[in-house]
């Protein structure tokens, strides 16, 4: 009865270890209170799987070193591995420079207006591309709830600017963190893969800087934005974190569908 005991903890140990990890997020108005899913991102053995809103129209699964970009309405998938993103990014900064040379020639006032919109939305300054985002962050002192767990408040700035505000849960408060650390270590490569130009449309923080990464040393679970040096009326909440098995068909492109590559760039 003993050995039997002890087979059964071992066996349960050993489930627990090879578990996934799935995380439900929403989109909330901070002044009406309304709010609508955003994401559900499914993880394991450093796999992801984030599908977009409540209809679920979109998914992105990410394996492999790669990510690929499924579209369930249409049925396509399009492919990012590092050939991709080679010729992609390449277009991408021809296009920024096309635009730092046209910007050069507008009256300074159209071209401030031009900037300050950029800037805004987080985008790179003319000039300015070939250059990677520097991140800060200062805790304020404040903790607030999300998703049944306690986070502490950050401003983080960017090239200077306050750019975001983050309530992060410490990893040591969080179950399944193994995986998601792993996992958001590959994302990170894959962006440097993608390049400085990239990091300017990437929206979390964390996933451009390691530096910054370790120093909030957890997860957002209330990410916020700043406009003008005010904080936006909508953020995104962590409504569920979770330890659970994810199927291995998760992170399969389904079958039928069709590669699409992704549309090229025109040059001028």
């Amino acid at each position: 009865m003993k050995s039997l005991h002890t087979l059964s903890v071992v066996a349960l140990f050993a489930g627990s270890a090879h578990a996934g990890l799935v995380i439900e997020s929403a989109e909330r108005n901070t002044k009406s209170g309304a709010e609508r899913p955003s994401q559900t991102m499914q993880i394991q053995d450093g796999r992801a799987r984030i599908d977009v809103g409540a209809d679920k129209r979109s998914s992105m699964i990410f394996k492999d070193d790669a990510m690929y970009i499924v579209d369930l309405q249409r049925r396509t998938y399009t492919t990012m591995d590092s050939a991709t993103l080679e010729r992609t990014m390449g277009a991408l900064n021809d296009a920024m420079a096309q635009m730092r040379a046209q910007m050069a020639t507008m009256p300074p006032e159209q071209r401030a207006m031009m900037e300050n919109m950029m800037k805004q939305n987080g985008l790179a300054m003319p000039g300015n591309t070939d250059k990677k985002p520097v991140y800060d962050a200062a805790a304020t002192g404040a903790t607030e709830k999300a998703g049944g767990q306690t986070c502490k408040i950050w401003n983080v700035k960017r090239d200077g600017t306050l750019w975001q505000q983050l309530c992060v849960v410490p990893f040591s408060a969080l179950q399944g963190r193994d995986e998601f650390q792993a996992l958001a270590k590959k994302m990170r490569a894959l962006v440097e893969k993608m390049g400085s130009v990239a990091t300017q449309f990437a929206g979390n923080p964390t996933q451009q800087d390691e530096a910054l990464a370790a120093k909030l040393d957890g997860v957002p679970f209330i990410t916020r934005r700043y406009r003008d040096g005010a904080l936006d009326e909508t953020e995104v909440v962590v409504k569920a974190w979770r330890t659970q098995s994810v199927a291995a068909g998760e992170f399969e492109i389904p079958a039928g569908f069709t590669k699409q590559e992704l549309p090229s760039i025109p040059k001028k």
